[in-house]
Order: structure tokens, then C-alpha cells, then sequence
């Protein structure tokens, strides 16, 4: 517990105090000096190769390589970029996903597709939201409304009938009860979630790390998570 609580920023400042933030003042709080982190890049890497988006003069979506040549003849009518080595493709107002090579590994049929997080990408169909592997076999049905969420730790955040959010594992299968009001994905191996209006911290076993105490809670990144005691807040910098 003492080692979370480190780890954990704490805005705790009460309405009174927040209002000094208009002021010049020094910030609320300060994280402690880290690395700043590496580029995000929006295309996936491969051994020899890297795709990018390209559109034509007819709004029609393709891929071309990092030597501008084009790897996927622009036929769709959006390309998003890869995660996991595959992208999402729509046609004909239908989605599915290709590879860095441009085959369409799955094709075209689903209502909504999102991206691949995890080994696993939830797509929609007859509304509802199931879970799909690589090679495009259904392993989780359709069964979820939209805000079932991606897969983190093996664990993804899916709602029940009640609106109520639990976590089932790759195969479906429910690990931790529908009982959290919202949720986060996990992230270093915690979760923030709502129980009862109040922010905490559970790990994948669905135990309690710190229990619900704040009014809001963010995922872990680098170490730390910022959360808030009260609605009231000053801000806080990484400097």
C-alpha cells in the first residue's frame, strides 16, 4: 500500500485554495523530474517496411511505403493507421483490416471496427459488440454495447444490462464483477474505477490496491496517476 500511495499524485486543494491558481503563485504540485517520453508513431514497424496513409483526388483511402511507393491502391473509403501490424479499412460503408503487406486479412463486414489493442479488436455487428483476433475469428460474440472497451492486461472493461462495468479475459469469461460505475483500461497493472461515485485503484485480480476516495482518477503512465480528492483543483506541471 505504502508503495502505491508514492507513486500516486494526489490534487487535494480545497475550493478556497483553487482559487489562488488566478493568481502568480507557484503550481499546486509537482511531479518529480522524468524522462519526457519517446515520439508516439502513428505507423506500425516492421522488419523493412512502414505504411503511411494516402488519399487520391477522389477521397478514395490507400498505403504507400516509407520510399513513397504505393503499397495499397487507394480503393477504400477510410484507412486508419496500424496498430499491432494491422489498420482498419472501410468499404462500401463496412469495416475490416489489413496487413503491412496491403492484404485485407479481414475483410470488409462489420458495422464498426476499432483498433487492435492487446491481440484483440472489438467489432460491431447487429449493434453489438464482439471481439476478434488477428486472423479475424470471432472469439469473443457480439454481446456488448459500444463502451465495451480495448484490451489491456489481457483484461477488458465490458458493461453489463445495468450499465454496470466488470472485466472479462480473452475468452469472454467474467474475472471481475460488474459492479464500477466507470472505468479505465489498465495500465502497469492497475485500473482506476468508480465505485459508488468514488475513484480507486483495483489490480487484475479485481482487489482493491486504494479504495474508492476520490472524486476522479486518471490510468498510471510512467509510474504515476494523478487523482483528485476534491472538485476543486489547482493544476500540476512535470518540471
Amino acid at each position: 500500500m505504502t508503495k502505491t500511495l508514492t507513486r500516486i499524485v494526489l490534487l487535494t486543494l480545497m475550493a478556497s485554495i483553487a482559487l489562488s491558481c488566478k493568481t502568480t503563485e507557484k503550481p499546486a504540485a509537482t511531479l518529480p523530474a522524468k524522462p519526457s517520453p519517446a515520439p508516439t508513431s502513428q505507423t506500425i514497424q516492421t522488419q523493412d517496411k512502414s505504411l503511411f496513409p494516402i488519399i487520391n483526388e477522389s477521397s478514395r483511402w490507400g498505403f504507400m511505403d516509407e520510399t513513397g511507393q504505393v503499397v495499397v491502391e487507394p480503393r477504400y473509403a477510410f484507412v486508419d493507421v496500424f496498430t499491432e501490424g494491422l489498420a482498419r479499412v472501410k468499404r462500401d460503408e463496412m469495416w475490416g483490416y489489413v496487413d503491412v503487406n496491403g492484404k485485407e486479412v479481414v475483410e470488409p463486414k462489420y458495422e464498426r471496427a476499432r483498433r487492435f489493442a492487446d491481440g484483440l479488436a472489438a467489432v460491431r455487428v447487429d449493434r453489438k459488440y464482439g471481439y476478434i483476433d488477428r486472423s479475424g475469428t470471432m472469439v469473443i460474440p457480439p454481446q456488448y454495447s459500444k463502451t465495451a472497451q480495448a484490451f489491456s492486461h489481457g483484461l477488458a472493461a465490458v458493461p453489463d444490462s445495468t450499465k454496470k462495468y466488470g472485466f472479462v479475459d480473452r475468452t469472454g469469461k467474467l474475472i471481475i464483477a460488474h459492479r464500477f460505475n466507470e472505468v479505465h483500461a489498465f495500465s502497469e497493472g492497475l485500473a482506476g474505477v468508480a465505485e459508488n461515485d468514488k475513484w480507486g485503484f483495483i489490480d487484475t485480480t479485481g482487489n482493491w490496491v486504494l479504495g474508492p476516495q476520490f472524486v476522479w482518477a486518471d490510468k498510471f503512465a510512467d509510474g504515476y496517476a494523478l487523482a483528485h480528492r476534491h472538485a476543486a483543483a489547482c493544476g500540476l506541471r512535470s518540471d
